[in-house]
């Protein structure tokens, strides 16, 4: 019973949205996580389809109106507040024209510290390039507050700077916010980057157990598109142990 209400609410996120926007990207900065003391690694890997009515290449030419791209992240937490991450993002898998950057691949380093027993600040820079189309560098820098009264949830704010070539307009300062609330079976993530560029809009995602479904929004004048997501999480700190 349950199954067939989660395929419907799944596929009616997913094709909500339509539009013609040539400058787009998504998923180019990782919200911080929930801290948690313990080392961990984990594996994420998420599917996110656009429905673009009439996308068109550089020459004109109609590439077809529904995409599908594929992120990945591998994510080391070394308990003491060091945070390591592999992400290679908007991967191709079918159609094509929802996103400026493809295979665009970053690793994003961040070190957490205790401020109290409920705030944290978070200092985190992001680098790398794309794979698949014009290498140029890309980096961002973020530094954000975390609060966070239980294990279960934090709330999450600061600022964030963005270069050029990953903006996609000018080097760009702004502000970002957001939650996270997780249990052993659910959980809710939602985050939003203020700005009118290509790291603006927000996301948001429903957690049940591994799996997760949410949607992209668009920020305003950031030439994004509505997406639908769902994905895994995977906990893989079993086999830290091998490598010890």
């Amino acid at each position: 019973m349950l199954m067939p209400v989660i395929r419907n609410l799944i596929i009616a996120g997913m094709l909500i949205a339509s539009g013609d926007a040539l400058s787009r990207g998504k998923k180019n900065l990782a919200p911080p996580r929930v801290f948690d003391d313990k080392e961990s690694l984990t594996f994420t890997k998420e599917l996110d389809f656009y429905h673009i009515q009439g996308a068109q290449d550089v020459n004109g030419n109609h590439i077809g109106d529904n995409t599908l791209y594929a992120n990945m992240t591998l994510d080391y937490a070394m308990g003491n507040g060091w945070d390591f991450q592999l992400m290679s993002l908007n991967i191709p898998y079918a159609g094509g024209g929802a996103q400026n950057y493809n295979a665009d691949t970053y690793i994003n380093i961040s070190k957490t510290v205790s401020i109290s027993s409920k705030w944290k600040g978070v200092l985190g820079t992001q680098n790398g390039t794309v794979f698949s189309g014009k290498s140029e560098w890309h980096n961002a820098d973020y530094g954000m507050f975390i609060y966070q009264p239980t294990d279960a949830f934090n709330f999450h704010a600061g600022s964030y700077f963005v270069d050029k070539t990953l903006a996609t307009t000018t080097n760009t300062v702004g502000y970002t916010g957001g939650f996270a609330y997780h249990t052993p079976t659910f959980g809710v993530e939602a985050d939003y980057f203020s700005g009118h560029n290509n790291l603006s809009g927000a996301n948001i995602n429903f957690f049940y157990g591994d799996y997760y479904m949410g949607l992209i929004v668009p920020g305003r004048d950031s030439g994004n598109e509505f997406a639908g997501t769902i994905g895994m999480r995977k906990d893989l700190s079993s086999l830290l142990k091998y490598f010890k």
